[in-house]
């Protein structure tokens, strides 16, 4: 079941990247909400769901590094932020999210979900 549930995450990352290289933003937008949605399912599998999130932010697709390095901030600061500074030293946009979440981290403003 996790592995289905990881999967989706997956999936809807690729697709908000997707959104945001194409400048889709209505696309980006509904990825969004479905990676939240699915983000809440891999919670409820407690430090299983987070292991197999953390496994996420060395994956070869920036989007699913960058959402799976952000959302594991909350229980595993430091592999995250280092996936994120690894990310944010790429060229693209979402390098570009990457080092807005590490500075946003840093100045205490970022909610994690």
């Amino acid at each position: 079941m996790i592995d289905k549930v990881l999967a989706e995450y997956k999936f809807y990352a690729e697709e908000h990247g997707k959104g945001t290289l194409e400048g889709d933003y209505k696309k980006a937008n509904k990825n969004h909400d479905k990676i939240i949605k699915t983000l809440e399912r891999l919670r409820q599998f407690g430090k299983e769901g987070n292991d197999a999130l953390l496994s996420l932010i060395h994956d070869q697709n920036q989007s699913v590094r960058c959402w799976a390095a952000t959302h594991c901030l909350a229980f595993n600061e430091k592999e995250a932020r280092n996936a994120l500074g690894q990310l944010a030293r790429e060229d693209g946009i979402i390098a570009f999210n990457a080092k807005m979440v590490l500075e946003e981290w840093k100045k205490g403003n970022l909610q994690i979900p």
